[in-house]
């Protein structure tokens, strides 16, 4: 090595081309644009009503970019390929931004429907409870009218939660009142034995018959509101008119239903009447011993056995009633 000479330097690199500068100016925005479209036509397909085809949604992601630049083109300025490649990557991103809020709200409105559902099966699970009668109303929740959702799914919650808890409200005072005035106790043995003349039960089913019109007449009433429920909701206005017209059009089935369960219950008090009577007539012939009626003639107890089959019936028959009513009251869940 001549210690004389300077230190030894790289050779410098040579500069880009002007060709690969233009390469790799178009690179990043290429590959951006890519992403970009790809991203938004996973988007439109997942957004689609109905399922689309490869070339539909091309179609529908080509066409928006191809105007625009045909727009820009009567300028001379944006008729070079790499601004039009710009103006595609513009486009494409808001495009996909549009996509995205509509995506997110998609998704807000789906959690939403799935808390008004969770509401309405939880409100329909104490009316199915009270439908199946086997436990005390005093035992079955109330149904609050709060929804859990937002929006028109809240409101569509409260109503029908507002419907059940109405409907449970009556159940319970029904109830409550009939055991008041001691109909459960008609048929106990002990109290049928200390009942001289059978008076008391007499005055006992003239109380439970004069409950009947009036608990008619709720449910009744309950079905002339819901066209007032309804246009109190904060909903669109078309959904509004639609289910204003289901409602007209059901009304007349409901109100048969409900004039068809109070003749049921009428048909039972009027069995329970005959019991009576049937007991009345013969009290020489019945003792209550050990918790239970002891007949001294055949026929009084086959009798007695006929009408209880049919008290039986009647109530298997309201049973089926009111689990058909509970099924087209209330929806299961909402679309």
């Amino acid at each position: 090595m001549n210690p004389q000479s300077g230190p030894i330097q790289a050779p410098s690199q040579a500069p880009l081309s002007a060709a690969a500068q233009r390469r790799a100016g178009w690179l990043l925005p290429l590959l951006l644009a890519c992403a970009v479209y790809m991203a938004e036509g996973t988007l439109r397909m997942l957004l689609a009503r109905q399922p689309a085809t490869s070339l539909e949604v091309l179609g529908m992601l080509a066409l928006p970019p191809l105007l625009v630049c045909a727009l820009f083109s009567i300028g001379k300025r944006f008729r070079d390929p790499r601004r039009q490649l710009y103006i595609v990557l513009v486009v494409g991103l808001v495009m996909l931004l549009g996509d995205a809020g509509q995506a997110w709200s998609r998704i807000e409105q789906n959690r939403q429907r799935e808390l008004a559902n969770a509401g309405i099966r939880d409100a329909m699970a104490v009316l199915r409870r009270m439908a199946g009668g086997a436990e005390k109303p005093g035992a079955l929740p109330d149904i609050d009218p709060t929804p859990r959702a937002h929006g028109a799914y809240g409101e569509l919650e409260r109503a029908v939660k507002t419907v059940a808890g109405q409907r449970l409200a009556q159940h319970k005072a029904y109830v409550k009142d009939l055991d008041d005035i001691g109909l459960p106790r008609l048929f106990d043995p002990g109290r049928l034995a200390r009942d001289t003349g059978l008076v008391e039960s007499r005055m006992i089913l003239e109380l439970a018959g004069r409950l009947l019109p009036a608990y008619r007449q709720r449910n009744q009433q309950a079905l002339d509101d819901m066209p007032a429920l309804i246009r109190a909701l904060d909903i669109d206005d078309d959904a509004r008119t639609r289910m204003l017209d289901g409602v007209a059009a059901q009304r007349p089935a409901r109100l048969r239903d409900v004039n068809r369960a109070w003749d049921l219950e009428t048909r039972i008090l009027d069995e329970f009447g005959q019991m009576i009577t049937l007991l009345d007539d013969n009290r020489p012939y019945w003792v209550a011993r050990g918790g239970q009626l002891l007949f001294e003639r055949d026929d009084d107890l086959a009798r007695y056995r006929k009408h209880q089959a049919r008290v039986d019936a009647l109530v298997r028959e309201q049973d089926q009633l009111g689990a058909q009513q509970l099924a087209s009251l209330l929806p299961a869940t909402l679309p």
